[in-house]
């Protein structure tokens, strides 16, 4: 007889995750990991805050926080975007098509996280190879990322209020909302 998988669909992504990712990293090795990144970066002490949380500020106007979640293969790494209502349907329909180009967020995600205002750009960052180089080089694509989309955000929320068209930035091929 068939044995019967009683995990609940989030366990199930967890384990899915863990497996495509390497093994969940506990709190000693992240904290281990971020102190060569950030003498690797010029960062010193750079480590998780009681809430899990390291922060780093980049090219002075770019926020990232690195969301330390014991049963994942790495960081959650997420930056605020515009602080604009969640029911603003520019604002909406900008993050709809953003979710629709992968190819320019590199598999980033928006979320409304927990007892967070803002909307963040989320991305899974693999920390368990140990490999400062590419970490190094991620960061800075997902901060190229989310200055590129918190733009066009922008741009669309300033043409909706002068009236203007905005520009068509997405890829050929994205879908429309």
């Amino acid at each position: 007889m068939a044995k019967t998988d009683t995990r609940t669909v989030s366990e199930k992504f967890e384990a899915a995750v863990e497996t495509l990712g390497g093994a969940a990293i506990a709190r000693p090795q992240v904290n281990a990991f971020l102190k060569e990144l950030g003498a690797h970066i010029g960062v010193a002490d750079l480590a998780l805050d009681d809430g899990n949380t390291a922060w780093l500020t980049v090219d002075g106007d770019v926020e990232l926080a690195l969301l330390h979640l014991p049963h994942l293969p790495g960081l959650i790494v997420a930056t605020p975007v515009p602080n604009v209502p969640t029911n603003h349907p520019v604002y909406l329909k900008t993050l709809l098509q953003a979710h629709m180009s992968w190819s320019l967020t590199r598999g980033g995600v928006f979320a409304k996280l927990p007892n967070v205002e803002p909307i963040m750009f989320c991305w899974l960052l693999l920390i368990a190879d140990g490999d400062l180089e590419r970490v190094d080089r991620e960061l800075a694509e997902m901060v190229d990322f989310a200055k590129f989309w918190i733009g066009e955000i922008d741009t669309a929320l300033e043409a909706e209020r002068t009236g203007t068209a905005a520009v068509d930035t997405a890829p050929k091929g994205s879908i429309r909302v």
